[in-house]
């Protein structure tokens, strides 16, 4: 039978002893270098632009990615854009025809 210690630690309490530096240390190792930061200046510039609906699509390109990668990402496009000029009325029309 092996034998261990078993710790309980609140996430909170530890997350509220790290200093700003060390949480950006831990982002950029993650990959997260200045983007937060780039991401939420930008969205401020275009909150007070009055341009809600493009600062949300900042923050959750920032913190939210929907894709691994760019490639993936262009597929997508192309399939809801050929997907859109489909249903236009012109495109209904000729097919119709």
């Amino acid at each position: 039978m092996s034998k261990g210690i078993r710790v309980w630690v609140e996430e909170d309490e530890v997350v509220s002893q790290l200093s700003r530096d060390i949480i950006l240390e831990a982002a950029e190792g993650f990959g997260y270098r200045d983007a937060p930061t780039e991401a939420a200046i930008t969205a401020i510039a275009q909150i007070r632009a009055v341009h809600a609906d493009d600062a949300i699509v900042t923050l959750e390109r920032a913190f939210l990615p929907t894709w691994e990668d760019t490639a993936t990402c262009e597929a997508r496009y192309r399939e809801v854009m050929a997907e859109k000029s489909r249903s236009t009325p012109v495109a209904q029309a000729q097919e119709a025809a």
